[in-house]
């Protein structure tokens, strides 16, 4: 019991980077991303949430 949720633990991290993958990719350019107002940070938040949900659900879903 406890082993499984060791290796739940040290697997999480992994999976949480494969969902923010696509903001490391030169092509999507995030490091050009000036956030001047708090309305665009609340923004990117919303969008940068997206990944952690997606793995969440992933997770419930018995797919991870």
């Amino acid at each position: 019991m406890h082993e499984q949720a060791i290796d739940t633990y040290r697997q999480g991290p992994a999976k949480v980077e494969r969902g923010f993958r696509f903001l490391k990719d030169p092509l999507f350019m995030a490091s050009t991303l000036f956030l001047k107002s708090p309305e665009a940070i609340m923004a990117l938040m919303a969008i940068m949430t997206v990944p952690v949900v997606y793995a969440a659900l992933e997770y419930r879903s018995g797919k991870a």
